[in-house]
């Protein structure tokens, strides 16, 4: 996964929304707003392997407080 631009504006902006939880590239481990928490990936076969071995869906898991 590679970073985008303004990730902790983004996570802001989600956490506004919502959403508590959120799987970010590596470079981003420390853009966290206070109370969200964040899944760092290295690679993309990373989050698929969580996912697997989680055995639950992505967006439940990442998801929001509501869902």
């Amino acid at each position: 996964m590679r970073p985008v631009a303004q990730t902790a504006a983004r996570l802001k902006e989600a956490q506004k929304l919502g959403f508590t939880k959120a799987v970010v590239p590596e470079a981003a481990r420390n853009d966290a707003p206070d109370g969200f928490s964040l899944s760092p990936i290295g690679m993309l076969a990373d989050l698929v392997a969580d996912i697997a071995r989680d055995g639950t869906p992505a967006l439940r898991r990442i998801g929001r407080q509501d869902a």
